[in-house]
């Protein structure tokens, strides 16, 4: 009897092995899926691809994002150019996902192009001019459309 409990607990035994084995293969791989939900691909967030380097057959490196400066540039350009997919892709702190991304697109991304005033170069040159254009046409107006019913 001695003999048959020794082999009984002994089955036990591996058997509570093995389930304690799957059960922390189990864990490893909720572990694994959960960190790979938590960082980003490495891929560029702004262009989604691989980028040559101009002149050369070398592709261009991918930079991660380490300073907060950098994401919330990223976040205040999205937000100026309403781009919805990388305010969604920055819904999450760029930082702490691990974002990369390709200097020149980074560069081109979030160059603000100057805004242009228009000059208004005919009344700041030309002053005597238009005021002169605008009594003539408004005399005109006056004169020959006002007294002629007819016209109006």
């Amino acid at each position: 009897m001695k003999r048959d409990l020794q082999l009984i607990q002994r089955t036990e035994q591996a058997s509570s092995d093995k389930e304690k084995f799957e059960r922390r293969k189990l864990q490893r791989r909720s572990m694994m899926v959960s960190e790979e939900c938590r960082v980003y691909t490495k891929v560029c967030i702004i262009s989604e691809k691989d980028k040559y380097m101009p002149g050369s057959r070398t592709r261009e490196r991918l930079t991660q994002c380490v300073e907060l400066r950098s994401d919330d540039t990223l976040r205040n350009t999205a937000i100026s150019k309403q781009d919805n997919r990388i305010l969604a892709l920055l819904s999450r702190d760029l930082v702490a996902a691990e974002g990369q991304y390709h200097r020149s697109c980074y560069r081109s991304y979030t160059r603000t192009m100057p805004q242009v005033i228009p000059k208004e170069t005919d009344s700041e040159e030309f002053p005597g001019v238009v005021k002169d254009s605008f009594e003539k046409l408004f005399a005109y107006i006056r004169e020959d459309v006002f007294e002629n019913p007819r016209v109006i």
